[in-house]
Formats: C-alpha cells, structure tokens, sequence
C-alpha cells in the first residue's frame, strides 16, 4: 500500500493506493482496503475497493484458480465468503 492508517484500539486498518493483501493462497488488489482485526491481530473481515478490486485464490491443488472482480469485494476468512 501506498499508506496505511491502523487503530489498534478497534482493529481497524486503513490501506490506500496500490494495495495487496495476501493470505495463504488467496490475495486480493485494491486501489483501498479497509480490515478488521480479531483480537490476535489477524483479519477477521476485508473490504476492497477498487476500479475493479480482484480477487483470486486456490481452493486446493485439483481445482483451478479462482479470479473474481467487482468495484467491492467483502472477504471473510473466518466464515471463508467472498461478497463481490
């Protein structure tokens, strides 16, 4: 990301221009992504905002990549959905 505002009171991350978040296989780009955090600093909940925002995974080694586009994307690990 270009820059990044983080409230560690609430969790809250703010990540602008040109940003990439990746976990495990799955990555997202966005022009902005805000996350939400859980309580052992991991993300519990992404929007990605973009012109588009992209997303692509690999749900395991026997299926094909899974890229998806949408001007917001919501991701949430923890209930594992994508909300394009």
């Amino acid at each position: 990301a270009d820059s990044v505002a983080y409230e560690q009171k609430t969790g809250q991350g703010i990540y602008q221009g040109h940003v990439i978040i990746q976990q495990g296989t799955t990555k997202i780009t966005a022009d902005k992504i805000i996350t939400y955090s859980d309580g052992t600093h991991r993300i519990a909940k992404a929007i990605a905002l973009g012109f588009p925002a992209r997303y692509e995974t690999l749900p395991n080694s026997k299926q094909q990549k899974i890229i998806a586009q949408a001007l917001q994307i919501e991701y949430d690990p923890v209930h594992k959905t994508v909300l394009l």
